[in-house]
């Protein structure tokens, strides 16, 4: 699960500390290591986890994923949210949709926003995405983020956040936070929330990747993340990654781990296309001030998993019965 950035001690923001050796896991030691503490609202299932990437995520609290979209798949939905960015500004600034039924409040920032998509299965661009993904079930093509989010939260996983964080030239670095603050004694390992986040297009160091604390993912960190005299410290020491994916990478994490997003110092356009699911088994941990990245119309649907790769494998019908 290496991201092919910096990592080792302190945070790209705080001072630079020795590079730390990266030890090859293999599959069994990961499993060993995960099975020491069973998670109590859920059972991590290794049959499902073929792999082998949920494993990496109970034990870091983030895994990367390479080729979970083929070139040519990324690039249509590249021009699409492109295009749907401009359409529901559009939509937006004419009176004709209220502002947050497009775009997410959270990161209305400068040269930043979080764009919500349409669940719509007559959508060529979005369904060929999720196909490659998420699979449409059968046990021949699962897809392997599908059987991460299978094998960690349960096939009745919800779809909680469906979207694309767009970040242009001059935009900000994040402060390192959570997505969701931590589940206390509920949460054995991963949280109620994994998301995975898809690059649209090559990203290097310029381009405002995301940046990772892996095995963050707990309380103690929180408290100290939270406590304004041990934050400094803790941020300055802690193993950090940052994500340089390539066109058609994922990285895929707990919400709960702590990551940012860095500043845009380069003259394009990042996209991240990314979904988030929900496990059934946990309380939900939307609040009025941090709803979830979803269109009002798709979160009433109440999607689990298995409904996505229902309409999959209803979409592939169709087009297959066009060719």
């Amino acid at each position: 699960g290496g991201f092919g950035g910096s990592s080792g001690g302190g945070t790209a923001a705080a001072k630079k500390k020795k590079k730390g050796n990266t030890k090859k896991n293999t599959k069994t030691k990961l499993r060993n290591n995960a099975d020491s503490e069973t998670p109590t609202y859920n059972s991590f299932s290794w049959k499902l986890d073929e792999s082998g990437h949920g494993a990496i995520l109970q034990k870091n609290g983030v895994a990367r994923i390479n080729n979970v979209l083929a070139p040519s798949t990324a690039q249509t939905l590249l021009n699409y949210v492109d295009a749907e960015k401009e359409r529901s500004e559009d939509e937006v600034s004419s009176g004709k949709v209220p502002q947050l039924s497009r775009f997410t409040r959270v990161l209305l920032k400068s040269n930043r926003c979080d764009l919500l998509l349409p669940f719509d299965e007559e959508n060529d661009a979005i369904m060929q995405a999720l196909y490659e993904l998420l699979g449409d079930g059968s046990s021949k093509n699962l897809g392997t983020v599908g059987s991460v989010i299978e094998s960690t939260l349960s096939p009745n996983a919800e779809l909680y956040e469906f979207a694309c964080l767009i970040s242009d030239p001059g935009s900000d670095r994040q402060v390192i936070h959570p997505d969701i603050a931590h589940q206390g004694d509920k949460q054995k390992r991963t949280g109620p929330l994994i998301t995975c986040f898809i690059a649209l297009q090559d990203i290097d160091s310029e381009m405002g990747p995301s940046e990772f604390l892996p095995r963050t993912n707990t309380a103690e960190f929180h408290r100290q993340l939270n406590d304004h005299s041990l934050r400094d410290d803790m941020l300055g020491n802690v193993a950090s990654k940052i994500s340089l994916l390539k066109e058609g990478d994922c990285s895929i994490f707990d919400a709960t781990t702590l990551h940012a997003g860095t500043a845009n110092k380069s003259e394009h356009r990042r996209r991240l296309f990314y979904f988030t699911f929900r496990s059934l088994a946990m309380e939900d941990p939307r609040t009025w001030n941090n709803p979830g990245s979803i269109r009002p119309e798709v979160k009433d649907r109440k999607l689990s998993l298995k409904d996505i790769q229902d309409a999959i494998q209803r979409w592939r019908k169709t087009e297959q019965q066009q060719l």
